[in-house]
């Protein structure tokens, strides 16, 4: 039988690692949910930058596309004017017939041709800054990736029960170091000296 000093210090070990298990479970709860609430906050912050950052390229697109639009109405007022005004030159100088045609057909074609530059123009500037647009939407895609949310181990039970299994066989051995003459339960007959009583 262990003496009641080794039986205590057993329990004490029982008691404090099962109290130091429940206070890191807790430790880890409450880690866990700091770096949740600021992996919450970095998302809420990640979204009103992509929204921000998309508002002021969309702005550019619409710019874009009205000074397009104005560069491409200043270009056919300009053939008209270069239209009218060769048709006034060519009466004015008695000239008619094919020549006159030919220089009107010209004037038609390159402002035909500087139309379709600047609609070229247009639409690979806003090709551009949808590419800007999916890089934004991609680049908060990996900031939210990027800021993991962080979850802490649990601690282990085996730990636990092994370091309470450790205290006990600790105990024990010290009890069997202070009583080395204690009795053996081995199953075998003993005989106190002086006594015919059997012991088992």
């Amino acid at each position: 039988m262990c003496d009641p000093a080794s039986i205590t210090m057993v329990a004490l070990t029982v008691a404090s690692t099962v109290h130091q298990q429940q206070q890191a479970s807790q430790q880890v709860d409450w880690a866990n949910k700091a770096a949740e609430d600021a992996f919450q906050a970095n998302l809420v912050q990640a979204n009103a930058a992509r929204v921000e950052e998309s508002k002021v390229v969309q702005l550019r697109q619409q710019q874009e596309t009205s000074a397009s639009e104005q560069e491409a109405r200043e270009r056919a007022r300009q053939e008209r004017e270069d239209l009218a005004s060769t048709n006034v030159a060519a009466g004015e100088a008695g000239v008619t017939g094919f020549s006159v045609e030919s220089i009107l057909r010209d004037i038609s074609g390159m402002a035909a041709t500087d139309l379709q530059t600047i609609e070229t123009n247009r639409e690979n500037r806003l090709g551009q800054l949808d590419t800007e647009l999916a890089g934004i939407r991609t680049n908060s895609i990996n900031r939210v990736n990027s800021l993991g949310r962080g979850t802490a181990a649990s601690p282990s039970n085996w730990g636990a029960g092994l370091q309470i299994a450790s205290s006990a066989a600790g105990a024990y051995s010290k009890y069997k170091t202070a009583n080395p003459s204690a009795p053996k339960t081995t199953g075998t007959t003993q005989y106190k000296p002086n006594s015919m009583i059997q012991i088992r």
